[in-house]
């Protein structure tokens, strides 16, 4: 996952299962917000659920059905990367989580991130500078998505900060981590080695 030079298809992006933790009907409420101040909003939704029923009914009930498209499954994480890519930013609005993976991913990618304060997401994320966080209300996420779409150099200035908190979660950075902690731990006695 990391930042590729492509056209943005989507304003907005939301990558989970569609279930009622993961926020999706909260989203789909702050989209029809926007929709009176920005007709043309473009969602993107990459998931399947419990909620999917309800999702499409919601959807054709505001004619949103020109606004927020479902896209189907993705072959590969290289696929995924592509769509983070494509998108001017990730919304997580789950109200329980221990880790949204999607969120550090597109974060990798250089796309901004509003979510929840869920999980390990305030140890990595800081509220203005690297992502934003909202509490869970429609509207607050409406002026989020508005912010971000109306001020582009705010959007790329968390875009490009997001990606820096983001590139301590990579794999060479978490085993050097785990490595220097080892060696520290054996050089003060208290572990012996095998």
């Amino acid at each position: 996952f990391k930042p590729i030079a492509l056209e943005k298809r989507y304003d907005v992006l939301f990558v989970g299962r569609l279930a009622s933790n993961k926020g999706i009907m909260l989203l789909l409420e702050a989209v029809r917000q926007l929709r009176q101040t920005r007709p043309m909003i473009r969602v993107a939704l990459r998931g399947d659920g419990p909620l999917r029923t309800e999702v499409e009914a919601t959807i054709a009930a505001h004619e949103m059905q020109q606004h927020v498209v479902l896209l189907p499954r993705l072959p590969d994480n290289s696929a995924l990367a592509r769509l983070y890519n494509q998108s001017r930013m990730l919304v997580c609005a789950s109200t329980v989580e221990g880790n949204p993976r999607v969120t550090v991913e597109a974060m990798a990618c250089g796309i901004p991130v509003i979510t929840t304060p869920v999980g390990i997401m305030p140890e990595i994320m800081t509220h203005e500078q690297s992502g934003l966080f909202f509490e869970g209300d429609s509207a607050t996420l409406a002026q989020h998505m508005d912010d971000l779409l109306t001020q582009p150099d705010k959007a790329q200035a968390i875009g490009q900060q997001g990606q820096e908190a983001a590139s301590a979660f990579d794999v060479k950075s978490i085993v050097e981590r785990y490595a220097t902690a080892y060696h520290h731990l054996i050089e003060n006695g208290i572990c012996d080695t095998p």
